[in-house]
């Protein structure tokens, strides 16, 4: 059986695949996938710190998290808009953000289901202390280093973007 952390990031990107694409032939490229992963393990991490920390770093206003939640996300929408030129921009943007919510969603479920001492916890707790812990700067450079080992080239830059 899938691990749930694994299930929810898979399913995030089933799901992201499915509606964030507006023509049948658009698929995720490797790169959104990558940034998606990154998005859902943030999301992961938030969840841990609401069932299991009682919000203490969000209320607490980490600055590392809140800048991560800040770039995390920019992060997937530009690889979004530069795999997908012509899409509408709002509505990949609306897309994303129901795709966050509804990963945050599951895996907050998932916690209170299987509680702060499991698995699920344990992984998501790794991604919070990660996300607490590493200035969004860091991470950013992390993940572009990451492409660069996994030979990933990011797609040109969408016109649209500004």
């Amino acid at each position: 059986m899938m691990p749930a952390f694994r299930r929810v990031v898979l399913g995030a990107l089933i799901l992201l695949s499915l509606t964030a694409c507006s023509r049948k032939e658009d698929v995720l490229s490797r790169e959104e996938q990558l940034e998606y992963e990154l998005a859902s393990s943030l999301q992961a991490a938030l969840a841990y710190d609401e069932v299991c920390n009682k919000s203490e770093y969000v209320i607490g206003r980490n600055a590392n998290l809140l800048g991560n939640l800040q770039m995390v996300p920019a992060r997937a929408f530009i690889a979004s808009a530069n795999n997908h030129h012509g899409d509408d921009l709002d509505a990949l943007s609306e897309k994303m953000l129901t795709l966050f919510v509804m990963t945050k969603d599951d895996m907050t479920a998932q916690l209170q289901k299987d509680g702060c001492q499991s698995k699920t916890a344990d992984k998501a707790a790794h991604a919070l202390a990660f996300f607490v812990t590493t200035p969004p700067e860091k991470a950013y450079a992390m993940t572009d280093d990451k492409l660069r080992e996994l030979g990933i080239t990011p797609a040109p830059r969408n016109p649209d973007l500004k």
